[in-house]
């Protein structure tokens, strides 16, 4: 397979959501959200602590201060000196840094170029598609191009905005070199399919956390993708082992925040401590867990199931619910 040179996302123009994690591609940016963690700093100790000044400095803060993830102040006890203090949200976002940092330990491919290749993949929204239809089911080549055309077209995207044999193929390569998807050979002869990667359950928590800084963070620009609890459970599935051995059927329901669109309900089935999820919706479950979707990164990504409300067998419920939470935690 050729190399791929990886290239960081651009430090201008518009900002939507996925350009907040497209910014953990650049060194130089998070070892300036890094230099003010733990205490504001004046803007010659700041220059001091980063290494670098100038107009690659002046570039960044500026971009930063913009987005809203650092703040400039006078400091308290000179006010004629100028500071800058991280924002919560920068703080936030610091925290997804750490996770991903955390995850590239246990990820199978390795370089330099790794955590760039990851963010990109988890922030450009083509990307983002092709991973999720690969999610679905293993699907062949001509397929896995139609889903993506239709049933996962990025968020935003225009009708006329297509991704095309030859762009799905490097997309795919670099996705195979990361792990995230993987091929095999179908039944019949000649065939490949494509399905979700040994290393993409990595990412879970990742997801999780991004889902839930945006829904904090940017709720008017909030994409369809950050409620897909669907994708989420398809990616741990795989890990999940439940303690309890009855067989039973939960369904998981998002609520939809006003003037939003809804997601489809989430059917999952225990059979023998392992989980998976029918192609089919149930109509009778077992049990019924809702939330809405800040509720459902924080419960996943804590533990704590209280603001879910559950109908039916609870017990039940909760034993999934702490499977996946414990496939995130892990």
């Amino acid at each position: 397979m050729p190399p791929i040179e990886p290239a960081a996302p651009p430090l201008d123009g518009p900002v939507r959501g996925d350009g907040f994690l497209a910014l953990l591609a650049h060194a130089r940016v998070v070892a300036l959200l890094n230099a003010l963690r733990d205490a504001p700093l004046e803007r010659g100790e700041l220059i001091a602590r980063v290494g670098f000044e100038g107009s690659a400095f002046d570039r960044r803060i500026s971009r930063l201060t913009q987005m809203g993830l650092i703040v400039p102040m006078a400091m308290p006890d000179d006010q004629r000196r100028k500071g800058y203090q991280l924002a919560h949200c920068g703080r936030d976002l610091l925290a997804i840094d750490a996770e991903l940092e955390f995850a590239l330990t246990g990820f199978a491919a390795r370089g330099d170029d790794l955590k760039t290749l990851l963010v990109k993949a988890i922030s450009d929204p083509w990307d983002r598609a092709v991973t999720r239809v690969a999610l679905e089911a293993r699907q062949p080549f001509k397929e896995l191009l139609r889903m993506t055309h239709g049933t996962w077209r990025p968020e935003g995207e225009r009708r006329s905005s297509q991704l095309g044999a030859a762009a799905l193929t490097t997309r795919l390569r670099r996705l195979q070199r990361l792990g995230l998807v993987d091929r095999q050979p179908a039944p019949r002869q000649g065939a490949t399919l494509y399905g979700p990667g040994e290393d993409l359950w990595r990412l879970g928590r990742v997801a999780a956390l991004l889902a839930l800084w945006r829904w904090n963070w940017t709720p008017g620009s909030v994409p369809r993708m950050a409620g897909d609890l669907s994708g989420l459970v398809r990616m741990l599935a795989p890990r999940v082992r439940v303690a309890e051995e009855a067989e039973t059927r939960v369904v998981l329901h998002t609520l939809a925040p006003p003037g939003m669109d809804g997601w489809p309900d989430v059917v999952v089935c225990l059979t023998d401590g392992r989980i998976s999820m029918p192609e089919l919706t149930l109509i009778d479950p077992d049990a019924r867990a809702s939330a809405a979707p800040r509720a459902w990164c924080e419960a996943l990504l804590g533990g704590d199931f209280d603001a879910i409300e559950i109908d039916g067998e609870t017990a039940s419920a909760h034993a999934v619910l702490a499977a996946l939470a414990a496939v995130l935690r892990s």
